[in-house]
């Protein structure tokens, strides 16, 4: 379903998908999150009118890429969550699904703050 096909197939019965994080960005063999890893995933489901967005965003240590966490590594630890929703947005994401919506809405406005 996450092919180009797949997903025009989707868009004959939904206005978006909620993929997993990895369909959009993959981590590079070190874990780490990086821009020039984007798939292909956002735009084929914008060809298919598809909105995309992924889940979940995570403040934690543990649950960001390791070029994001925090010095100590601590596990529940808070690392730079808005790094990595903006590397997401620059992706293409239409919107994205996050436990911490403060750091959310923040990252996005950050974004739209830099666009002329």
């Amino acid at each position: 379903m996450a092919s180009a096909q797949g997903l025009k197939d989707i868009a004959r019965y939904a206005n978006g998908v909620g993929p997993d994080k990895a369909y959009v960005i993959a981590l590079d063999g070190k874990g780490e999150l990086h821009i020039e890893n984007k798939t292909p995933f956002v735009a084929d489901a914008h060809k298919a009118g598809l909105k995309v967005h992924p889940y979940t965003f995570r403040a934690e240590n543990q649950f960001l890429p390791m070029n994001l966490r925090s010095a100590s590594g601590k596990p529940a630890e808070r690392g730079d969550l808005a790094a990595e929703i903006a590397i997401f947005l620059e992706a293409g994401i239409d919107g994205y699904f996050t436990d911490q919506s403060d750091i959310g809405v923040k990252a996005k406005q950050t974004l739209l703050d830099k666009r002329p």
